[in-house]
């Protein structure tokens, strides 16, 4: 079979197979083809969005037309932020115009994040060790004796927040709100332009929690049903890390260590004053300290729990041990 015909057959074997086992068993007897493997990491990697849900193409391709491989370089080009929005649609265009109609279905699935092949991630990691990344959230670590007397020194010391857990993806001119699985949280796209400016229009992420606080900014106990309909309470947002967009969708950036990405988010603030009318975002208190006994002194004085950040830590999803959580 030639190499034209060979990827939509791939793709309906995939697609009628009726257990992960099995498609797991397709997979693994084309692990050698790599377009397979490039279609399946821009399709199922939850951080890359193309920005495209709603696309409509012009044409579904023709018959005879050229292979998707041609066109593939197109999908890296939108992820590098090198075409905005009406040049991803000319150059999404332009190539369904000249592909072939069979490999058309699966160009436009992938841009549309809902190709219907049924994969969980488990299973595609399985042939292909590390393709797709869980989506990427840093989370602290309980602290323990051991772990206390391992942390890096110098740290900040930051109160802990409580609420939802907010990945806020601003690429270029669009913002989108994420919760800790990557699920959209469409009811805060109202504040998309204040995270526009704080990010000076750039592609960055912003980590946080969502919370309702007083009118002294004081973070008042609230549910996340509470926090959604902003009742009790005025809706803010506390940031407490700054990933760059081409880290985060590789799930860990080994670039910036913690220091500069807190102080990134303050410098970001500053410039917004004077342009963001009543700002939604918040900074927690850091109190920095040079070694474990001031560390272990300021969480002695209070009753809530800190989280001990060493600035040496550089970002990556899932737990660290350089962010250590201490509860009295």
């Amino acid at each position: 079979m030639s190499k034209a015909g060979l990827i939509p057959k791939i793709a309906d074997s995939i697609r009628s197979a009726e257990t992960q086992e099995d498609k797991l068993a397709i997979l693994s007897k084309y692990h050698n083809e790599t377009l397979i493997k490039r279609i399946l990491k821009y399709a199922y990697n939850p951080m890359i969005d193309f920005g495209l849900s709603n696309f409509t193409p012009r044409s579904m391709g023709k018959e005879h037309g050229m292979g998707m491989s041609k066109f593939m370089h197109i999908l890296e080009e939108i992820i590098e932020g090198k075409f905005d929005y009406k040049e991803s649609m000319f150059a999404t265009n332009l190539a369904l115009g000249h592909m072939n109609d069979e490999e058309a279905t699966i160009f436009v699935g992938i841009l549309r994040k809902d190709l219907d092949w049924g994969l969980e991630i488990e299973t595609i990691n399985k042939v292909w060790e590390n393709l797709v990344h869980e989506y990427p959230v840093q989370i602290a670590t309980e602290a323990t004796p051991e772990l206390l007397s391992k942390l890096e020194f110098p740290c900040v010391v930051q109160h802990m927040s409580s609420g939802i857990r907010v990945s806020i993806i601003v690429k270029n001119d669009e913002v989108k709100f994420k919760d800790k699985h990557g699920n959209n949280l469409p009811f805060f796209d109202d504040l998309a332009p204040q995270f526009q400016e704080l990010a000076q229009f750039g592609s960055v992420v912003f980590d946080g929690h969502a919370l309702l606080v007083d009118d002294k900014n004081v973070s008042i106990g609230a549910t996340d049903q509470q926090i959604i309909a902003r009742e009790g309470g005025k809706l803010k947002f506390m940031l407490w890390d700054l990933i760059r967009y081409d880290g985060f969708i590789q799930g860990a950036d080994t670039r910036l260590g913690y220091n500069w990405r807190y102080n990134g988010i303050e410098h970001m603030m500053l410039l917004t004053a004077g342009k963001v009318e009543d700002p939604c975002f918040l900074l927690p208190t850091s109190h920095p300290v040079k070694i474990p006994e001031h560390a272990m002194g300021f969480v002695e004085k209070i009753n809530s729990p800190v989280v001990i950040k060493s600035l040496a830590n550089t970002w990556g999803g899932g737990y660290t041990t350089q962010e250590l959580i201490v509860r009295k």
